[in-house]
């Protein structure tokens, strides 16, 4: 199963990412968690893990994914980044850090001033996601970015759960509203709110 967290900024989905990805393990699940967001770098922290190397440079940075995913969303099934179907032992080990049986995944980080958006990323991630296929047991956890981008970058389209972290405020509230008509309109998921 795939759940994604998301939130305003400052909200607290990087830390109920990592309080369910341990309450799943400790249920005795197998745990990828996946660090989507671009600009938090502490994600790995909080899980007490030392950070891999994100999975953007080791597919050849922004060049050598720019240059092997496909060109529209009708395409991606035709992308030459991931085989057709994807498990979590076929990413790159170098990419990945294990803790207490939970696997970590950072998907790519805004490193330099001036390189551009983070849609690549996005792109990347949800490439990644529409090929991983888990096993029955595993839940793949993936914290995403601030905000309601991953909508607009369908990184959602894979994900069977969304949940919404709703922290006191009227920004957070109205964009939990936002969500709800995100979630709707992109299909089969559905949406769970948490307030912080």
């Amino acid at each position: 199963m795939k759940i994604i967290v998301s939130g305003k900024g400052g909200s607290g989905k990087s830390t109920i990412s990592v309080l369910l990805a341990r309450a799943l393990k400790n249920a005795g699940h197998p745990v990828l968690l996946i660090d989507a967001d671009e600009s938090n770098l502490t994600l790995h922290r909080l899980l007490g893990a030392p950070a891999p190397e994100n999975l953007m440079k080791e597919m050849g940075g922004r060049k050598g994914v720019r240059e092997k995913l496909p060109r529209s969303k009708a395409a991606l099934a035709d992308d030459q980044l991931f085989a057709k179907e994807l498990a979590v032992s076929d990413l790159p080990d170098s990419s990945l850090t294990e803790i207490d049986r939970i696997k970590l995944l950072v998907m790519g980080k805004i490193e330099q001033f001036g390189e551009g958006c983070a849609c690549l990323i996005g792109s990347l991630s949800r490439t990644l996601l529409s090929k991983l296929h888990e096993d029955a047991d595993t839940f793949v956890i993936i914290d995403a970015e601030a905000g309601v981008e991953h909508f607009g970058r369908r990184v959602d389209t894979a994900c069977d759960l969304i949940i919404g972290v709703v922290d006191p405020t009227h920004e957070s509230f109205s964009m939990a509203e936002r969500t709800a008509q995100l979630s709707t309109a992109a299909g089969s998921i559905s949406a769970t709110f948490l307030s912080g």
